[in-house]
């Protein structure tokens, strides 16, 4: 028998995210709720869930994604700064040195 939400719909596994305790208790209809969705196909992130702040921290009400549950992309992504940094600090070690032999 299905369960069903606090509104009396099913719950559906594909209506479903996980979210830690302390992030879930922010998920409420109420004044200062947070919201979920899931991105569509055509986002950048398909599948993912969506965070929306309520109107007093993010007015515009934009939805996120929080990348703290993805760590390989958190790691990815500061390797590409760091690499990027490194670029614009030393740009003349990166550029191409003719070998003696080539010259």
């Amino acid at each position: 028998m299905p369960s069903s939400d606090r509104r009396g719909g099913n719950t559906d596994i594909e209506n479903e995210t996980l979210a830690c305790d302390r992030c879930h208790v922010l998920i409420h209809d109420g004044r200062g709720g947070w919201k979920t969705l899931v991105l569509d196909k055509d986002s950048q992130y398909p599948g993912r869930t969506a965070w929306i702040a309520p109107p007093h921290i993010d007015p515009a009400r934009t939805p996120r994604i929080n990348h703290r549950h993805h760590p390989a992309e958190l790691l990815a992504q500061t390797l590409a700064r760091i690499h990027h940094h490194h670029h614009e600090l030393h740009p003349r070690q990166h550029q191409h040195q003719p070998r003696s032999h080539d010259q």
